[in-house]
């Protein structure tokens, strides 16, 4: 796409495999995991979003909205660990949001002492796809720094007092996430008189950042 910045980021080809076994996890555990999730997106669709970002979006990250352009409602708890899959419409009011938010003045941006990071929060390269609805976010870095990666995953938002990379890639990102369900790290929930829809959560989130803002019942470092 002209005008836009384009980078070198880790390769798609396990990426399907990975988010195919990803899929049939959770619909064995609940089908309406799956079954809430959106429609795919479409060219316009991207085309919207990455001229307001100026940033064609990391390969992997379009490869799931292809499959998955969020999902199809926000009044319960988010597919994803309580966290809503945002479509991309969303994605670019949360983005506009933040960037109001940085051109405020309001939250300070000072350098990130980690050299994968080119900004703190709220930058200008940090894109939200998964959000807690508090504030907090699950994103990808489009402007990393000089030891980070085009496309890593980050955690950032209101009650975190520092963007911090979680993952190098989306694909690996999802590949924890399975090895989670995998070892049984996780409850599933059924309240119907606190939620509409099945949700689950993290026993232990000391594997990964994530646990910051995704549904978990012991966060990292013991919160």
């Amino acid at each position: 796409m002209t005008g836009l910045i384009e980078s070198v980021e880790p390769t798609v080809d396990e990426f399907e495999s990975t988010l195919d076994s990803l899929l049939r996890e959770l619909a064995r555990l609940h089908p309406s995991f799956i079954e809430r999730l959106g429609p795919p997106a479409s060219s316009k669709d991207f085309s919207r979003v990455e001229r307001l970002t100026g940033t064609r979006f990391p390969e992997q990250i379009r490869h799931l909205y292809t499959r998955h352009n969020g999902q199809r409602d926000n009044l319960s708890n988010g597919v994803f660990f309580g966290a809503d899959l945002l479509r991309l419409d969303q994605i670019a009011e949360e983005y506009r949001a933040l960037l109001e938010l940085r051109d405020s003045g309001i939250v300070q941006s000072p350098s990130p002492a980690d050299p994968r990071l080119s900004e703190d929060f709220p930058g200008t390269g940090h894109i939200p796809f998964l959000a807690d609805g508090s504030g907090n976010y699950i994103g990808f870095d489009v402007r990393p720094g000089p030891s980070g990666t085009f496309g890593q995953i980050l955690v950032f938002g209101a009650d975190l007092p520092e963007a911090e990379v979680a993952f190098p890639s989306l694909s690996e990102m999802l590949a924890a996430v399975l090895n989670q369900l995998r070892s049984g790290n996780f409850i599933l929930q059924e309240d119907l008189q606190m939620s509409r829809h099945p949700w689950l959560e993290f026993v232990s989130g000391d594997f990964s950042p994530l646990a910051r803002v995704l549904y978990t019942q012991v966060r990292p470092g013991g919160g």
